[in-house]
């Protein structure tokens, strides 16, 4: 996963980001950050950078920030013998190897970011975000979803959560495509975006509800967060509304 991809995966899943390509300037970004009050919540460093390692990097910011370094983790193409070793030993809390795919990513966000979610922490209340993750393989697993997004990382990352609770994902890349899919087999449940090409979400919404009625649960899914935006979609039909960047807890 390039720079880039990463980057616009980890805005995807709800954090905000910044993304450098020189390991010196990171250092610099983040002693600055710290020295600000705005302390990182997470460092990903890849392994192979130039000037600087991955590990180097880490242990030139601990010697600078101290017991104050956020918790890192290292991404890698190699998965050589004895890297975790040495990743452990420079200060990476988890190690990741590529191709990374964003669920590898939730389950590290999970770890890194939310400690009683690691290992041999108390079991989570089902009100929490991995109690709705149960009840839904419980109750809903192999039910299918018809996801209407035309942005791919965006598919990516909303088929990877969907699945990640063993929920059956169909795709469409535009509103006409949405359309199309879901009077020929109507799913369980429309994940609806509002801006596409073709057709926005608003339209192929008013179309489905005029064709199928109001039993065919709609959740817009979108960037349009705005109150006037939530208004516009109840107006055409949908049950809801949850904005981008998706947060998985809410989205289940």
């Amino acid at each position: 996963m390039s720079l880039s991809a990463l980057s616009d995966t980890l805005s995807v899943l709800g954090l905000q980001v910044q993304a450098l390509d020189d390991p010196q300037a990171a250092l610099h970004r983040v002693q600055a950050e710290a020295a600000a009050g705005r302390a990182f919540d997470l460092l990903v460093l890849d392994w192979q950078m130039p000037s600087l390692d991955g590990p180097a990097t880490l242990r030139a910011m601990r010697a600078a920030l101290g017991g104050t370094t956020p918790p890192a983790l290292l991404v890698t193409a190699f998965n050589e013998p004895g890297l975790r070793q040495q990743a452990e030993a420079a200060g990476f809390a988890q190690v990741l190897t590529k191709p990374i795919t964003p669920s590898d990513l939730m389950d590290a966000l999970a770890q890194l970011l939310h400690p009683s979610a690691r290992p041999g922490a108390p079991a989570p209340s089902p009100s929490n975000g991995a109690g709705l993750e149960q009840a839904l393989r419980q109750h809903h697993a192999g039910r299918r979803i018809l996801l209407a997004e035309d942005n791919p990382i965006n598919q990516e990352v909303a088929r990877e959560l969907l699945q990640a609770v063993g929920l059956q994902v169909e795709v469409a890349a535009d509103g006409r495509q949405a359309l199309q899919a879901a009077l020929a087999r109507p799913p369980a449940l429309v994940l609806m975006d509002m801006q596409m090409p073709e057709m926005d979400g608003l339209t192929a919404t008013r179309e489905l509800r005029a064709r199928l009625g109001q039993a065919l649960p709609i959740l817009a899914m979108t960037a349009n967060a705005f109150d006037d935006d939530r208004a516009a979609c109840l107006a055409a039909g949908m049950n809801d509304h949850i904005g981008k960047p998706v947060s998985p807890a809410l989205l289940y």
